[in-house]
């Protein structure tokens, strides 16, 4: 069936073609026509029917030239793929000069060279950002911002790469506010990056933004976007600022043992393994006792020295004055049966029997430090309490013992005025 198809196909096309050949063959015996083609003195005249078959002829000698020079633009030697090549080429080395230029310091000439040569790029993402690294160095903020733009339009889904990159150009020009802005924003976007959670912590941290820094730390931590130690530390840090920005907005307490509310706020607010650091306690305690809340200054303290007796603050409860010294000798009596060789547990015991002037005790506590630990501090007590009593030559021992405990400090190693005295004596 599909072969007798063809076949009447095929005749009615052959007699279309026989009719058509006839009609215009019947209308060239008619009418053959004529055209004329004049140019100055030249002059063609040929038959209509000629023309038209000589411009059917042109035509198709024109679409086969130009579809063959088509094929010759696009075969692997081709003129349009050898020109491609050569600008490749000028544009990687153009690219190439510019970045030595940018290592070696030459901004300007790495500006130019980048940006130029980034439309011919193969990697024009990595031409423009180079560039507006150049452009920051000279201090062109809006080139470079314009460059990151271009950058980001070069590969779609690439913010977060631009948006770091300005940031971090921002942050090395010491421009942090800009630099917090452009991370604020970034964060929106991707809150668990590794970089850019590190990045804000330095930031909030260079502008003193505590809250940040506290808000955004667990998250850092949790993600591993910094050493353990680091990340402690910038939290102990940002903490203290609160704490002592807190005991600087307190208000004087009614009572010895009120707790002032932005303190006690802000305290419990700390997480719970923060609350033994030693330099934190060191700042609520000293907010307390200047807010006139001693009770509740020596409560805490010594709740603290419960759970983790360390030197400092032992050295802060034997020194921080206001509060009730009969109790906190008391205190460290009791203290003592539990830590029985503590240095400075002595250390703080000597300094309040100063404060109630008990030398004797005094004395006793000192050389019971000095016993654990020859520490230069306990020397130093120790002679004041030897020069009270008027024992000058215990005096210049204790002296003696200060200098040679500090005698790897070379600025330190210099004959006190209580020495000479009693070397004179």
């Amino acid at each position: 069936m599909r072969a007798l198809i063809k076949v009447i196909l095929f005749l009615c096309l052959v007699g279309l073609a026989l009719a058509a050949g006839t009609l215009i063959g019947q209308l060239i015996q008619n009418d053959p026509g004529y055209v004329l083609l004049s140019y100055g003195t030249t002059t063609v005249e040929m038959s209509l029917w000629v023309g038209i078959g000589l411009a059917t002829a042109l035509l198709t000698l024109s679409y086969f030239t130009f579809r063959l020079i088509g094929r010759l633009l696009d075969s692997p030697v081709g003129l349009g793929r050898l020109w491609a090549r050569l600008r490749g080429r000028s544009a990687r080395g153009a690219t190439q000069k510019g970045f030595m230029e940018l290592r070696m310091g030459r901004y300007e000439a790495a500006l130019k060279h980048l940006t130029a040569a980034a439309p011919r790029s193969d990697l024009a993402f990595i031409n423009y950002l180079s560039a507006a690294e150049a452009a920051n160095a000279l201090g062109y903020d809006d080139q470079r911002d314009a460059l990151l733009v271009k950058a980001m339009q070069t590969v779609p889904g690439s913010e977060l790469a631009i948006g770091l990159a300005e940031a971090r150009m921002q942050f090395d020009k010491g421009q942090y506010q800009a630099c917090a802005d452009t991370l604020s924003a970034l964060r929106r976007i991707k809150p668990k990056d590794k970089e850019l959670l590190t990045l804000s912590c330095q930031v909030a941290e260079q502008l003193g933004h505590t809250d940040t820094l506290i808000e955004l730390l667990p998250q850092a931590r949790k993600v591993g976007a910094m050493p353990e130690g680091q990340a402690r530390a910038l939290e102990v840090e940002a903490h203290r600022r609160a704490l002592a920005q807190a005991a600087s907005d307190a208000e004087p307490a009614d009572k010895p043992s009120a707790f002032p509310l932005s303190l006690k706020n802000t305290w419990d607010a700390l997480p719970k393994a923060l609350r033994l650091e030693p330099s934190l306690i060191a700042v609520l305690v000293n907010g307390l006792a200047q807010a006139g809340a001693t009770e509740a200054a020596r409560i805490e303290l010594e709740k603290a020295l419960k759970q983790a007796p360390e030197d400092e603050l032992f050295d802060l409860y034997g020194t921080l004055p206001g509060l009730d010294v009969p109790a906190r000798q008391a205190f460290l009596v009791k203290l003592s049966k539990r830590y029985q060789e503590a240095a400075s547990l002595e250390r703080a015991r000597g300094r309040l029997a100063v404060l109630n002037e008990d030398l004797e005790t005094a004395e006793a506590a000192f050389e019971a430090s000095l016993a654990d630990d020859p520490a230069p501090e306990t020397y130093e007590a120790l002679a004041q309490v030897y020069r009270a009593q008027g024992r000058s030559e215990l005096e210049l021992k204790a002296l003696q013992g200060l200098n040679e405990s500090v005698r790897d400090w070379p600025s330190v190693q210099v004959s006190l005025p209580a020495t000479a005295e009693a070397a004179q004596d």
